[in-house]
């Protein structure tokens, strides 16, 4: 189940929605806890279901959403893997807002998850808010020091903030550390 989840992040951070809509559906089929979940929401039409490789079908997309809200409603704890995955879905439709409420939901059950803290990075900087990304990012630097691509992330935020210096400063840091990884 952990797999289904890790290859629907990295499906989503490709831009490959359908692929990460596919991955997330199997994560809840095969989890003990959710399985009925999957059962309990009719599938989505036949004439409903084109989709291109990398961009999902809106009425997939929003029965996956049904069944993951579904699966944290039925919860008897916050289960961080079930917010990442709301996270996951509602940063590929540009709700940020709910995305960033996700991730940090899943954080108050995992507050030392670099690759958390990295994901909250990047959702609050899709949104504009860069400072608030650069703390983000510094938490996952602190918990992993030599995080990559959280490294180029901060470049990022800081260059959106017209901060060149500091900008420079972690897209050297990331590639040094590329190098000697």
């Amino acid at each position: 189940a952990t797999a289904s989840l890790a290859l629907a992040v990295s499906q989503a951070n490709e831009g490959n929605h359908a692929g990460a809509l596919d991955a997330l559906e199997e994560w809840l089929k095969h989890h003990p806890k959710y399985a009925k979940v999957v059962e309990e929401l009719p599938s989505v039409p036949l004439e409903d279901t084109e989709e291109t490789t990398y961009f999902a079908n809106p009425h997939r997309h929003n029965r996956v959403v049904a069944m993951f809200t579904r699966a944290a409603a039925q919860a008897e704890f916050r289960d961080p893997d079930v917010h990442v995955a709301l996270g996951l879905l509602f940063h590929m439709t540009r709700n940020f807002e709910e995305a960033v409420l996700n991730f940090q939901l899943a954080l108050k059950e995992r507050p030392m998850d670099a690759h958390l803290w990295n994901k909250l990075g990047a959702t609050l900087a899709n949104s504009s808010r860069n400072e608030e990304a650069i703390v983000a990012y510094n938490h996952a630097l602190d918990l992993h020091p030599g995080f990559v691509r959280t490294q180029y992330n901060l470049g990022i935020a800081y260059s959106n903030l017209h901060r060149p210096r500091e900008a420079a400063t972690h897209f050297l840091r990331a590639a040094a550390d590329r190098k000697s990884a």
